[in-house]
């Protein structure tokens, strides 16, 4: 696969830099414990495969031992999206069990969903069987930094509400948890790290791709970015440190007590 040696010291010091960044946001949040089982969505593009490289690297790191497990969801009605046989090779390298599974989605049953939608939910809904058939705790997937902040923002703009994406959520009653370790990561470091371990597998974008609100707020964001570097941080955090008192809260019961005379 990749050969450490041959990159330069400081292409290593990045690569190690956005690792123990990881390995933070992973003992803070406490995403992975002693005697987890994790398993990786893994798409093939540059995201979920530098999530395997890095929770695979990690584990020689950490002072407690955990399982990985790497899952590929097809669907059959596409053409071929991602090379899955440069992601066994990855997991091969990193002495991973691999599972790569075909699902069938039904595109043309009920028009008012888009394909992309059914396309996302599909997959996903394949992956939480497979979590629970393969006996993980944990199942993982690659978003980032800029990936919650797009959400956080489109979900202000076209849904009225203060939500993003979580660190860990428990699915299904605690049958296992959902986590994002790479969420302190951005986008642009992890373009970088997968680029220089040659790492995507992704082959082609998916036809049904169109441009939608997810790109007119990231587009958006960007240009913001430009403008202030910081920004990116600051819209990451506003959700933790929210002031309820200056916020338009609107009072769900009050206690109204006649005064006697």
């Amino acid at each position: 696969m990749y050969d450490l040696k041959t990159l330069t010291k400081g292409q290593r010091t990045f690569i190690n830099k956005l690792r123990k960044k990881a390995s933070k946001t992973i003992y803070q949040q406490r995403l992975i414990e002693e005697g987890d089982c994790v398993l990786i969505g893994a798409s093939g593009g540059k995201d979920s495969m530098a999530l395997v490289d890095i929770l695979a690297s990690l584990r020689k790191a950490f002072p407690f031992k955990y399982e990985i497990k790497v899952a590929h969801i097809v669907v059959r009605q596409l053409v071929k999206m991602a090379d899955a046989d440069k992601i066994k090779e990855l997991c091969d390298f990193h002495g991973v069990d691999f599972h790569k599974i075909e699902v069938d989605i039904d595109f043309k049953r009920d028009p008012s969903l888009s394909p992309c939608f059914k396309c996302s939910w599909g997959r996903r809904s394949r992956l939480f069987r497979l979590t629970e058939e393969l006996g993980c705790t944990k199942l993982a997937f690659g978003h980032h930094m800029d990936d919650a902040n797009e959400t956080l923002i489109m979900n202000i703009l076209f849904n009225g509400e203060i939500s993003s994406l979580p660190y860990s959520v428990e699915m299904f009653g605690g049958k296992f948890y959902l986590i994002r370790p790479m969420l302190e990561l951005q986008d642009k470091d992890l373009s970088y790290y997968a680029n220089l371990l040659d790492l995507k597998a992704e082959t082609r974008r998916c036809p049904n791709t169109r441009t939608n609100r997810r790109d007119y707020v990231r587009k958006m964001l960007n240009e913001f970015y430009e403008i202030h570097p910081g920004l990116k941080k600051n819209v990451f955090r506003a959700p933790q440190k929210y002031i309820a008192k200056y916020l338009p809260i609107p009072v769900q019961s009050i206690d109204i007590q006649e005064t006697k005379e």
